[in-house]
């Protein structure tokens, strides 16, 4: 009989076990739909990442068309208009610079601002040497310099492109 009572008391401990094993399982499933949830929200803040940074790369793009157009005026005017085309190159530029991306994890939109400043700055370059050799034209000197933003905008207008 004392055994058969001790048996009894296993299984019935046996039995409250897996009763709590049950509770586990239910504990775990709550967990998932947590991780559901997080899952869902995750979604849409990528949801929303991702529009402001194709408002970024709209506006990223204006201020490039529109520094270029400056640049190509800057290059052919003479000498004295050169300057003032530097002057708002630098405003430009310098916008830019103070312009922020909310989306500051995305990589692609953080290296694509690398590639506009490299642009711009290599632009700059351009019309800053031929204004302090007081040159309207272009020599050996100053093409290169020349060749390296045209080189730089070619990049940054095709990865542009491909953002859209």
């Amino acid at each position: 009989k004392i055994d058969m009572a001790d048996k009894q008391g296993d299984l019935e401990k046996l039995s409250e076990s897996l009763r709590k094993n049950k509770d586990t399982v239910v504990i775990r499933e709550k967990v998932i739909d947590t991780l559901h949830q997080k899952v869902n929200e995750a979604d849409s803040k990528s949801a929303s990442n991702s529009q402001e940074s194709k408002s970024y790369v709209a506006n990223l793009q204006n201020t490039v068309k529109r520094f270029e157009s400056l640049y190509q005026s800057a290059r052919t005017a003479n000498l004295t208009s050169k300057k003032d085309y530097y002057r708002e190159l630098d405003s430009l530029y310098n916008k830019f610079l103070s312009l922020e991306n909310q989306n500051s994890d995305s990589h692609n939109v953080s290296d694509l601002k690398q590639l506009s400043l490299s642009y711009m700055s290599k632009r700059m370059e351009h019309i800053n040497k031929l204004i302090s050799e007081n040159l309207s034209a272009e020599t050996n000197d100053t093409r290169f310099i020349k060749e390296d933003g045209d080189k730089i905008y070619s990049a940054l207008i095709s990865q542009l492109n491909n953002k859209f």
